[in-house]
């Protein structure tokens, strides 16, 4: 139905997760937290699909379940409660992104030092009245 980054080694379950070990519509490879069911139909069973998206769930696993009619964009359903857990999480790694980019700033500000007025004067020497590195100072080739 839908590809993204999340897991590109994802791909549609052969037989429409009818197979012994692995149930749900979207194969994850050897084991996913997530049990995918895909719904593309024009009128919506939204409680017996939801059911059947619970049946497919192994131990610590939660069903997802995602319907999509023709003209419209899909609709994903889980569990109110794997909402809230994945939006906090979401939080949590946003706030560690900040923390880490405040480190590393103040790691690389303590390791840069500040431009000197000697630093410039001799930047100056260096170069000629227009900027320039003159003829006479550059490497040859």
């Amino acid at each position: 139905m839908y590809q993204r980054k999340i897991d590109p080694k994802a791909e549609p379950m052969p037989m429409s997760g009818a197979m012994m070990n692995h149930k749900g519509d979207i194969f994850h490879g050897e084991w996913s937290d997530w049990v995918d069911e895909c719904k593309n139909q024009e009128t919506t069973k939204l409680w017996e699909w939801w059911e059947q998206a619970n049946e497919q769930c192994g131990l610590g696993q939660r069903p997802v379940l995602h319907i999509r009619k023709n003209h419209q964009k899909p609709v994903s359903v889980v569990w109110t409660e794997d909402y809230f857990d994945l939006r906090e999480e979401n939080i949590d790694l946003k706030e560690e992104i900040k923390r880490l980019e405040k480190e590393l700033y103040e790691n690389f500000k303590n390791t840069i030092r500040p431009i000197t007025k000697e630093d410039q004067v001799r930047g100056l020497k260096k170069r000629g009245e227009n900027g320039r590195v003159s003829r006479s100072r550059r490497p040859s080739k």
